[in-house]
């Protein structure tokens, strides 16, 4: 009935046009391009990504498994459990499966959809298997995760997809693209074709949020994140996004109390305002990156607008002096001129301080955040940042070492052991 209703209205609203402006055709739609199927398919499944691997899951998965079928008629895939087999598909790869203790598969007719939950005997078994989901792609992948569109396939076989591990469980998700997929260097897909990828990215998702509600702890207070956000939703999502990011910064910011120019109790009402008036995602991102230059930290960051290449530039110390050891590939970088070798002579700023290297990653809606220079210590309760731990033996690169592609920090660990041994 609800579905219904909409369409009414959404004919109503079209006929009125027509007739408030005779002759004036509705605009056809843009179809999307492969740039944007990549940047969709990066940023929608990833609050998904986020509840399947933080949120409050159900202990008993053949309880949540027997939920599935229904949430998923309701989403609009109309499901049947069927036996798997030996092995698992993974967009257009098949991979064995071992060691597992429970699997459920489920499929649409036809296999247009299926999804997979498994649960392994250990988390190392379930390690191995997300370890062998290697494919030409386009995406985002993280040890944990891995959502893409398949391209070059081997198999013959394309497809929409995302894999999951949670601990001991894995969760793959899979849409079926019955054309082949071509990467921008290949070809051109047709507007119909780019549509239809566009189309599956939101059935993905879809599958994605019904299993999540099935695999939801019934008695956890919760939410999960709609598959296909709205307007006010997404503005929802960016609000309590920086606020997360505010509030992680105040906790966990090493150097807050070093900055005494800037209230940063102030800069959430600042910069609120700024977010919730953002139009578009690069603006929203755009307004998190400025907040967070404020803290004048590089090694505190915000993702770019879809730009995986961090860092930008590497600068390490090399024979006492900041020497460039690796450039990003961006063409704004590229056309920098800045090469490996080339030493830093001037920098405006404060001088840096150490930290453990292990960021705190926060997730945001359509990107995520690191906070690099956050409060650590020893176990013994003293401070680790600024201090750092110290090798038994010191071994430093040159700046030949770094022209040359070469480290001498293995090549010494070699040569004592073939001095111990």
């Amino acid at each position: 009935m609800t579905r219904t209703r909409l369409i009414t209205v959404v004919l109503i609203l079209s006929a009125m046009t027509v007739l408030c402006k005779p002759g004036v055709p509705d605009p056809e739609p843009t179809a999307p391009t492969y740039m944007d199927n990549f940047r969709k398919i990066v940023d929608q499944p990833l609050p998904m990504i986020e509840f399947l691997q933080e949120g409050p899951l159900d202990g008993d998965l053949d309880s949540a498994a027997l939920r599935l079928p229904e949430e998923l008629s309701t989403a609009g895939f109309p499901v049947e459990e069927t036996t798997p087999g030996q092995e698992i598909r993974i967009g257009g790869k098949t991979v064995p499966v071992e060691e597992h203790v429970a699997w459920k598969h489920f499929e649409t007719t036809g296999v247009s959809t299926w999804i997979d939950l498994l649960e392994f005997e250990s988390e190392a078994a379930c390690r191995e298997l997300m370890s062998r989901r290697g494919q030409w792609h386009s995406s985002a992948t993280w040890p944990d995760s891995f959502r893409f569109f398949t391209i070059r396939s081997s198999s013959g076989r394309n497809a929409v997809a995302a894999v999951v591990r949670n601990g001991t469980r894995l969760f793959n998700f899979g849409v079926d693209i019955p054309f082949e997929i071509l990467h921008p260097d290949d070809g051109d897909n047709t507007p119909k074709e780019l549509a239809f990828i566009d189309e599956a990215i939101d059935s993905l998702t879809l599958l994605m949020n019904a299993t999540a509600r099935a695999l939801a702890d019934p008695h956890a207070v919760t939410w999960i994140p709609p598959a296909v956000p709205n307007e006010d939703e997404v503005r929802r999502m960016r609000t309590t996004s920086f606020v997360r990011l505010w509030s992680e910064v105040k906790a966990n910011f090493v150097f807050l109390d070093s900055r005494p120019e800037l209230d940063w109790e102030r800069v959430l009402d600042l910069y609120l305002p700024r977010i919730e008036a953002a139009r578009t995602q690069e603006e929203y991102i755009r307004v998190l990156q400025d907040c967070i230059a404020l803290l004048r930290d590089g090694h505190t960051w915000v993702g770019g607008i879809h730009s995986y290449d961090r860092p930008l530039l590497n600068i390490e110390p090399i024979e006492g002096r900041p020497v460039v050891t690796g450039v990003g590939m961006t063409p704004e970088m590229q056309a920098t001129g800045i090469l490996p070798g080339m030493e830093l002579i001037e920098v405006n700023g404060e001088p840096t301080g150490g930290s453990t290297g292990q960021p705190l990653r926060i997730i945001l809606y359509g990107t995520s955040a690191g906070i690099c220079t956050k409060w650590d210590f020893f176990p013994d309760g003293t401070d680790f940042v600024g201090v750092g731990i110290r090798p038994d033996l010191e071994v430093r690169r040159t700046k030949a070492d770094v022209v040359a592609g070469a480290d001498p920090v293995p090549a010494k660990a070699v040569e004592i052991l073939r001095r111990t041994h």
